[in-house]
């Protein structure tokens, strides 16, 4: 009787093991993107509304005037995009992975990619991925490759990929930052210029 009950038990604690075996944890890499020809024209924009502002000062305008609000108003707004340039602040429209059937849409909140960082997934089945981008009018290409790394950890397998480099892009520079030396993924940022 008592190998029935420890039969019946064995057999009743058998269920689904949800941190057995591979788990979803595909590598990623960080990109960030910096609109320079955008900054350039904010920082051109910016100094034009200050000689406009200083022009119609000197000439006897005052402070409370509607035409100097306005610049001023106009002035705040060229400073906050120029703020959100300079951090990177950016939205991609969309990005598709070649040999891949999704596309992948980022959102701004807390749980997800923010319009600064973007997490971009890296193929397991190759040593390379290919992205094509597209933000505001610009469809940019940009491949990397790297070597994939199987760790077993407990009871999860682990896939990574390390030696992330560049190799075709369409913008005007990237430089890559790792933490270490073998430049592993999901600690890897691009940062890249256009």
């Amino acid at each position: 009787m008592p190998l029935l009950i420890l039969a019946i038990g064995v057999i009743c604690s058998c269920g689904d093991c949800k941190d057995c075996g591979p788990s979803q944890n595909y590598p990623y890499f960080k990109i960030r993107f910096f609109n320079i020809d955008s900054l350039n024209k904010v920082n051109a924009s910016i100094a034009e509304t200050q000689d406009s502002l200083t022009q119609l000062i000197d000439s006897g305008y005052q402070e409370s005037d509607t035409v100097v609000i306005n610049i001023n108003n106009k002035l705040t707004f060229l400073e906050n995009v120029q703020t959100n340039i300079r951090m990177g602040k950016i939205k991609i429209d969309d990005v598709e992975g070649t040999g891949a059937d999704k596309i992948l849409l980022f959102r701004d909140s807390l749980t997800n990619d923010s319009l600064i960082s973007f997490n971009f997934p890296l193929s397991m089945s190759d040593d390379k991925s290919e992205f094509i981008i597209h933000i505001a009018d610009r469809k940019d290409t940009l491949s990397v490759n790297y070597q994939v790394l199987t760790k077993s950890e407990g009871h999860s397998i682990l896939r990574r990929a390390y030696g992330i480099n560049i190799i075709t892009c369409t913008y005007d520079s990237i430089k890559v930052s790792c933490r270490k030396d073998s430049c592993l993924s999901n600690e890897t940022t691009l940062y890249v210029y256009f």
